[in-house]
């Protein structure tokens, strides 16, 4: 059993390493978009916004893919760790019984 409980905490140790790593990236994306927003207030104050408009269309439209894509291997790695707590608990469990 000791082999078993090794291997499980090995598994939940990757999906807390893969989850760390995709609340990373989304505060790395998080900074970019503060300093867009920067950008664009600074373009609205100098009433040059429609110059900035292409620039920073393309900056919004890339951030959103990248968010989108985080959030969904984020989702995925929280369901892997959700099961491995939920077998850890089982297992645990069982062998109090």
């Amino acid at each position: 059993m000791s082999t078993q409980f090794h291997q499980l905490a090995a598994k939940m140790d990757e999906a807390i390493v893969a989850v760390a790593a995709r609340v990373d990236a989304l505060k790395d994306i998080d900074v970019k978009f503060s300093q867009l927003r920067v950008d664009m207030d600074s373009a609205v104050i100098k009433g040059m916004e429609k110059f900035a408009y292409r620039e920073h269309h393309l900056e919004v439209r890339v951030l959103s893919e990248l968010m989108f894509y985080v959030m969904k291997e984020l989702q995925r790695n929280i369901e892997v760790a959700e099961k491995l707590s939920q077998q850890f608990f089982k297992d645990t469990s069982a062998e109090a019984s």
